[in-house]
């Protein structure tokens, strides 16, 4: 039985509390410059949303100096700086991408003159 919840499609319910059930991983176990990669990757886009004033570079650079990290790329230091950037402008206001959306955005601002009265 397949069903869509939340955005996953779900094809059978797993008994994942008593620690049974199906579950077959047919995957290898990740190598270990995934998993510093991953690790930066969440640290330095934490830090990004806590401190939006510091440069993406410095911020890699700083957690970079306090983990030892060889296994890195230029691609992947490329690639976290976009994540970061992703992160901080994703709780930001999107311009509207057609006139309904727009109209809609206006009509729930409330406009206000000088003296703050409703200026409709």
């Amino acid at each position: 039985m397949k069903k869509w919840e939340g955005g996953f499609l779900i094809t059978q319910k797993l008994n994942w509390a008593g620690g049974g059930g199906d579950v077959m991983h047919n995957h290898g176990a990740d190598s270990e410059a995934c998993l510093n990669r991953q690790i930066l990757n969440n640290s330095v886009k934490r830090k990004a949303m806590e401190d939006l004033c510091s440069r993406p570079r410095k911020l890699i650079h700083k957690e970079l100096r306090s983990q030892y990290l060889d296994t890195l790329s230029y691609k992947d230091i490329r690639n976290i700086s976009r994540n970061m950037h992703k992160a901080r402008f994703s709780p930001l206001l999107h311009f509207p991408t057609d006139i309904e959306e727009a109209h809609e955005a206006l009509s729930a601002v409330q406009l206000l003159t000088i003296s703050t009265e409703l200026a409709c």
